[in-house]
């Protein structure tokens, strides 16, 4: 399993898992990349991994032992829990809904990462790539 995601525009992001690629959504916000809640979910439910986002919390169920160790989740207006576990306060964005669509809502790539490497994945993003691997690979 693999996940690449390249910056190709100033709204967009692909993302490549497991040879499988998938064009998302981005926002550019204070030289951030913010990621769409949705699909990560999307992709962590692809190793077994459940999560919920209620549009403040986003409530992660891992399938091994997680990291939970040195936790200082920050301040933010919304968070992020681990089995149960407060890991990370963020400041997410939000897209209004123009139409009949739902809004969605981002969060910076940065506490994602933090999340999947809380989960077992190795992550690395160096302002156009983000690459995910599993540490045992």
């Amino acid at each position: 399993m693999q996940l690449k995601i390249a910056a190709l525009l100033a709204n967009e992001i692909l993302i490549l898992w497991n040879g499988k690629s998938m064009l998302v959504p981005a926002l550019y916000r204070d030289n951030t990349t913010y990621v769409p809640v949705w699909y990560v979910m999307q992709l962590l439910h692809q190793t077994g991994v459940q999560s919920t986002w209620t549009g403040r919390f986003w409530y992660v169920q891992s399938t091994s032992q997680p990291n939970l160790e040195n936790i200082h989740p920050g301040t933010g207006t919304a968070s992020i829990y681990l089995d149960g576990v407060l890991v990370q306060n963020v400041t997410p964005a939000v897209t209004l809904a123009v139409t009949n669509e739902p809004s969605t809502t981002f969060m910076a790539i940065s506490p994602v990462a933090q999340l999947l490497s809380r989960l077992g994945l190795q992550s690395n993003w160096n302002g156009t790539l983000w690459t995910v691997t599993p540490l045992n690979q």
